[in-house]
C-alpha cells in the first residue's frame, strides 16, 4: 500500500501551528502515507499528484479557485481528511457549490476549555472504527454544526455544556471520500494510540485502501 498525501496547514494560530503539528502528523501517518507538508494553499491546485488531501488549516482564506480545485479533486475520486481545526470555516453546512463546510459535512461553532474526553465508537462495523476501542484523551471538545442527513457519525462524546457531539464522521462526495475528526488540538492530543489508529484508518479509508 502506498498513499501519497498533501498535508496543508498554517502558522497563524499558536496551538495549531503547522510547523509543530506537521511533523506530528507525519509520525501519525508513518507507514500509511507519504505526507508532503506545506502551508502554501496554492498547492491544492496540483492535487492530481496525490491520493488524499489532509487539511489542518484554521480559518483558511481559501480562494474560489482553490476551493474549486479541492471539490473537483474529491468529486473526481480523491480523498479528503479534515482534522480538528479544518472545520473552523466561515461558511455554512448546506451552502451549494464550492463551500468547504458543505464538503466536510459540518463546521466548528465554538468550544469550552480542554478536558478529559471519553469518545464512544457508535459504529463498530465501519472500516475506520473496526479496530478502535473507546478513545480516552485530553483535548479541546468541539461544538459542531453538522448535517445529520449527509454524514455517517462514527464516534461521539458527551459534554455537560454541549450535550452529545460527533467526534468523527465519514461521507461521500461524488466519487470521493471524506473523513473528518474533531480531535487534535495540540501535539499531546495525538499521543493516545486509539486517536492515532482512528486517524490512520480514516486516511486509509479516504484513499480507498481500507
Amino acid at each position: 500500500m502506498h498513499i501519497d498525501a498533501l498535508a496543508i496547514g498554517g502558522n497563524e494560530f499558536e496551538f495549531h501551528e503547522f510547523a509543530t503539528i506537521g511533523p506530528v502528523l507525519a509520525d501519525v501517518f508513518d507507514g500509511v502515507a507519504e505526507l508532503n507538508r506545506t502551508t502554501d494553499r496554492d498547492a491544492v491546485l496540483e492535487l492530481d499528484a496525490y491520493d488524499v488531501l489532509v487539511d489542518y488549516t484554521t480559518k483558511a482564506d481559501w480562494t474560489d479557485e482553490q476551493l474549486a480545485a479541492i471539490r473537483s479533486f474529491v468529486t473526481g475520486g480523491g480523498g479528503y481528511v479534515g482534522i480538528h481545526c479544518a472545520a473552523d470555516v466561515d461558511s455554512f453546512v448546506d451552502d451549494p457549490c464550492d463551500d468547504l463546510a458543505s464538503l466536510i459535512g459540518g463546521r466548528f461553532v465554538t468550544h469550552p476549555e480542554m478536558t478529559d474526553l471519553e469518545v464512544e465508537i457508535v459504529d463498530q462495523n465501519h472500516p475506520v472504527t473496526a479496530d478502535v476501542e473507546t478513545v480516552r484523551t485530553y483535548d479541546e471538545p468541539y461544538q459542531l454544526d453538522w448535517n445529520e442527513d449527509r454524514v455517517d457519525v462514527l464516534a461521539e462524546f458527551t459534554h455537560e455544556s454541549m450535550g452529545t457531539m460527533p467526534a468523527a464522521w465519514v461521507r461521500s462526495e461524488g466519487d470521493g471520500r471524506v473523513f473528518y475528526c474533531s480531535l487534535g488540538h495540540d501535539t499531546d492530543a495525538f499521543d493516545p494510540d486509539d486517536v492515532r489508529t482512528l486517524l490512520r484508518h480514516g486516511l486509509s479509508w479516504a484513499a480507498r485502501e481500507r
